[in-house]
Order: C-alpha cells, then sequence, then structure tokens
C-alpha cells in the first residue's frame, strides 16, 4: 500500500506539472525530506496531510466495498470526463420530489450508502 501512495503521490504532482523542486513551497517540507518521502519515504499523517495539501488533493479512507467504484470515478475524472451522480433528494429532505445531480461525491461512506439503497 504505501508503495502505491508514493505512486500516487508523483503521479499528482505531475499531473498538477510540477516537479519535486516545487513542492517545499507547497508543502513547507524541504526538499530534501520531500525527496525521499517520494522516493520510499514512510510520511507520518502530519506529512502526509501536508502533501495532499500541497498537491491540491485530500486524504480518505475508502471502503473496500467500494474501492473499485471510487478508483473508476477517479480515473474517468482524470479524463476529464466527470461522471454525472444522481442522489435522491428525497433521502435527505422528506418533502423533495426531485434527484439532484451531483457531480462530485467526496463521502465514499456516502457512495456505499447510495449503492445500497439503490440496489
Amino acid at each position: 500500500m504505501r508503495t502505491t501512495l508514493l505512486e500516487q503521490i508523483k503521479r499528482r504532482r505531475k499531473q498538477l506539472g510540477l516537479k519535486g523542486i516545487d513542492m517545499p513551497a507547497r508543502t513547507g517540507i524541504n526538499r530534501q525530506q520531500y525527496g525521499l518521502i517520494e522516493k520510499a519515504g514512510n510520511p507520518n499523517l502530519e506529512t502526509l496531510d501536508k502533501i495532499a495539501e500541497g498537491l491540491e488533493a485530500e486524504l480518505m479512507l475508502i471502503p473496500k466495498e467500494v474501492l473499485r467504484d471510487v478508483q473508476g470515478i477517479v480515473k474517468t475524472a482524470a479524463t476529464n470526463q466527470r461522471p454525472r451522480l444522481t442522489h435522491s433528494m428525497s433521502d435527505a429532505a422528506p418533502d423533495a420530489d426531485h434527484n439532484e445531480e451531483r457531480d462530485d461525491v467526496g463521502d465514499p461512506w456516502a457512495i456505499l450508502a447510495m449503492a445500497e439503497g439503490q440496489a
């Protein structure tokens, strides 16, 4: 898992068109430390949060039950074909009689709840 996370960090940095030398200003982590983390480091949670912030990303625990779904959404978003997810407003507000389209679901637990509700 650590290797996958380090690969994701590097891939996201490149996606943003950034070089390793750009990261200290974005994260507050010195260049040498950042380079070690990206190669084979084991960052603590605080450092990982700083890196995520510098990469305009969020840290998130994703339930294994929806991991493939979330990976598919992320892959689709990376190719600029943002998926449209529908969420029934009647779940949130009993008097609502319509569905709301959402193009961003930031909570993987909500994806799981929606999937279970639609099954």
